[in-house]
């Protein structure tokens, strides 16, 4: 006869996760970073991201252990506030403050790319409408113009022709999350876990960076180990940090636009764009189009 033993949380878990100031500051940080993210306002090269790096919050929170006792965190209280960052930025995060490369984005890019066909190739326009539901593209091209153009003076958005779009869009990114949240927790996590033993490479830096601030701070001055210049370990850490900010410098300041640096820059943000139409493949796909993006590193 086997009998299953309850396996409960770690009291630092629990202790973390409790009490309503955690609760609020995860909700503050929550609908900041969603608003961020979820905004094309900042720069048209970088949507979709939070752009402060984790790394930047661990100093923040050292500043305030050594400020006031009150505001130190637990390292679990630590882990929850980095969530909100990790969901949106996912594993670009850490290095680039973003997500980049994400559903949303694919997904705008389909949409803008249905929307400018009509105006700008219909015979590609009228073979992808073939396949394609009305219900994901709409197949009424005044709207299409209309939506490529902008609305003219005391004209009416037909919203009878884009609730499909907006519903069968919104239902397929759910469907995408549930899927991979499912797939990932029940299946690829406990694989890694609980038989290959592996860890994620990119929670090494967050793992680390925690457990050596919050995790090992002095109880009187609030110093943590992480910024003890006198551990080599800590020493290591931060003057490789600092060679990344140095080398990060062009790489943010043209994201931003502030400079365009040349091309043969191993850091140049900007992309080279290369389109060759519909001549490679017009023998087995007709109307559709090759193009890619460079990017240099």
């Amino acid at each position: 006869m086997s009998t299953q033993t309850e396996v409960k949380a770690p009291p630092e878990i629990l202790k973390g996760l409790a009490g309503i100031r955690n609760i609020v500051l995860l909700a503050i940080v929550g609908v900041l970073v969603t608003l961020w993210s979820y905004s094309y306002l900042f720069t048209p090269t970088i949507p979709s991201t939070w752009f402060i790096g984790g790394v930047w919050f661990i100093i923040l929170s050292e500043l305030l252990a050594r400020v006031n006792k009150k505001f130190r965190v637990s390292p679990a209280a630590l882990v929850l506030f980095m969530f909100p960052m990790m969901m949106f930025g996912s594993k670009t995060w850490w290095t680039n403050g973003g997500s980049e490369t994400n559903f949303q984005t694919t997904m705008d890019q389909i949409m803008m790319t249905m929307v400018g066909l009509p105006n700008t190739s219909p015979s590609d326009f009228a073979i992808l409408n073939m396949y394609i539901p009305s219900w994901l593209i709409p197949n009424d091209i005044p709207a299409l113009r209309m939506a490529w153009t902008g609305l003219a003076p005391g004209a009416e958005i037909p919203w009878n022709i884009w609730i499909g779009p907006i519903v069968g869009w919104s239902f397929l990114a759910l469907v995408n999350y549930a899927y991979n949240m499912f797939f990932v927790f029940s299946f690829l996590g406990p694989h890694w876990d609980d038989k290959e033993k592996l860890l994620f490479p990119l929670a090494l830096p967050t793992v680390y960076m925690i457990n050596e601030s919050a995790g090992a701070r002095d109880p009187l001055t609030g110093k943590s180990r992480l910024f003890d210049w006198k551990n080599p370990t800590s020493k290591a850490f931060w003057i490789a940090f600092i060679i990344g900010v140095i080398i990060s410098i062009p790489y943010v300041l043209a994201a931003m636009g502030s400079i365009v640096p040349p091309p043969w820059f191993g850091w140049y943000f900007n992309t080279f764009l290369f389109n060759s139409g519909n001549e490679l493949t017009q023998s087995f796909l007709p109307g559709a189009g090759l193009d890619g993006i460079i990017l240099p590193t």
